[in-house]
């Protein structure tokens, strides 16, 4: 193949532009290549600097979801805590009550037998009467026992609160608040 056979548009040699003409256009053509290049690189660059923006926003975006949920978490602990709490303190409340009726029924009913005893009457009438009564009187050491319980079940919730409270960062009034 001839020189002059070359078809390359950015080379013409078949033409009468002189040897340092066609230099200074490949020069030219060279920077404008470079300056694409550079162009390019610097987009390539800012594409890179935007992946990784982007996957330190998704990872930032990640831990967040992932704290908020651990945040639900500990809230839906906390209220779950509190409702039993509640459960537990209407329930000493009631077997107070229940206690404290247990006695005065006891009191009513022996004192009331008192006034019958050695009155007219079957024995059988009295022995009845006073088998209800004793039945009563069994049941006041086991409703005391039962409010002990009660209450130490009470007790041990409000400290499993506390150390879930201290555990959680919760704020020291409301921690205070549970004593």
């Amino acid at each position: 193949m001839k020189r002059n056979d070359i078809k390359d548009p950015a080379i013409d040699l078949s033409s009468s532009i002189p040897i340092e003409e066609h230099e200074n256009n490949i020069q030219r053509e060279g920077e404008h290549l470079r300056t694409a290049l550079d162009a390019a690189e610097a987009i390539a660059s800012r594409s890179e600097t935007a992946a990784i923006a982007e996957a330190e926003a998704k990872a930032k975006l990640a831990q967040h979801a992932a704290l908020s949920a651990e945040t639900k978490a500990i809230k839906d602990d906390w209220q779950k805590l509190l409702a039993d709490r509640e459960i537990l303190k209407t329930r000493l409340a009631r077997g107070r009550i229940q206690s404290h009726f247990i006695k005065e029924h006891f009191q009513k009913k022996s004192e009331h037998l008192k006034g019958y005893w050695g009155g007219l009457g079957s024995n059988l009438e009295f022995l009845g009467a006073a088998q209800q009564i004793a039945q009563i009187e069994i049941t006041i050491p086991f409703a005391e026992s039962a409010v002990k319980h009660l209450e130490k079940l009470n007790a041990d919730h409000l400290s499993k609160m506390v150390a879930f409270g201290k555990e959680h960062g919760l704020p020291k009034d409301v921690l205070a608040g549970l004593s």
